[in-house]
């Protein structure tokens, strides 16, 4: 496995080291692969802790390289944890990716999960034009998880964080919402809240019987998001 795999740091824009990882779907250079998943984990979670994860990705999806990497605070990545933070690690990171593997935007998935459709939307939304993107257990802003208010899209409140719900409009390239049909910690409202906000949205996966974190156990997981991806290519 080791020799798929190329660990580097990249550096925010308040100075945090964030730890990269990038797993290579082939060592043939007829093979190669450009395009690249740039995955934003789940808030329970560090790129060391799921690699088994990110490894099952790799094999399944075939026409992609993965790409991960952690917020501040997490992992080896240096500094903590904030909304500031989170938001200039993706940009750090992708940034790094770009440069080291000399890729364009437009060769670029963002795929985010939970917490990681926060940053996932943000870069999407106001950075740069990926060739798509995957949000998977995504929510409307932090304080609506617990808090239920304006579940229709209405004004968010101006200390509510991940204002995820007022950037997706921003999305200019295809959209692919997957939730779980019984998650109990973001109900599936809040992913089709966001549905109906994006500008390019694909038929969405809402995954029966799935709840938070086992969607990727779901047996049409990696069907429907490789049917995505070819439809995009």
């Amino acid at each position: 496995i080791a020799k798929y795999l190329e660990c580097f740091y990249a550096f925010n824009r308040y100075g945090n080291r964030i730890a990269c990882i990038y797993i290579r779907q082939s060592l043939k250079r007829s093979e190669s692969v450009r395009q690249t998943i740039v995955y934003s984990h789940t808030n329970a979670e560090d790129i060391g802790t799921i690699l088994s994860h990110l490894w099952k990705m790799k094999r399944k999806i075939r026409t992609c390289n993965i790409f991960a990497y952690d917020y501040s605070g997490y992992g080896m990545s240096s500094g903590s944890a904030s909304e500031r933070n989170i938001y200039a690690d993706i940009e750090a990171a992708t940034a790094e990716l770009m440069r080291r593997k000399s890729l364009a935007p437009n060769e670029l998935i963002l795929f985010g999960e939970s917490i990681g459709s926060a940053p996932t939307i943000h870069m999407a939304a106001t950075r740069i034009d990926p060739r798509a993107v995957i949000l998977q257990s995504s929510f409307m802003s932090g304080i609506r998880i617990y808090f239920p208010y304006n579940l229709t899209g209405g004004q968010t409140l101006p200390y509510d964080p991940f204002a995820n719900i007022d950037r997706c409009s921003s999305i200019k390239c295809a959209t692919f919402v997957i939730h779980g049909s019984e998650d109990m910690l973001v109900d599936i409202g809040h992913a089709i809240a966001i549905y109906e906000r994006l500008k390019h949205p694909v038929q969405p996966f809402w995954a029966n019987g799935a709840s938070h974190m086992n969607i990727h156990k779901h047996p049409d997981y990696y069907d429907r998001i490789n049917h995505f991806l070819t439809s995009i290519r």
